[in-house]
């Protein structure tokens, strides 16, 4: 799996995810901008609590879109 780095932040309208069960992570545009925002404790969620292991997380944004 290719590893993506983040050029710039999502907007702040977009939540961050901090699911760090999903298996798509390294993809996922919401999880990826947590390492670049300056104030980032404010967009988080915690998302894995509310999918199960073989659900689709619909907070998904898929990198490059």
């Amino acid at each position: 799996m290719k590893l993506h780095q983040m050029q710039y932040p999502l907007p702040t309208t977009s939540a961050r995810c901090m699911g760090t069960n999903c298996n798509q992570k390294n993809l996922c545009q919401r999880y990826l901008t947590i390492e670049i925002d300056t104030q980032n404790y404010v967009w988080h969620m915690d998302v894995k609590k509310e999918i199960d292991d073989d659900e689709i997380c619909d907070f998904f944004i898929e990198w490059g879109v």
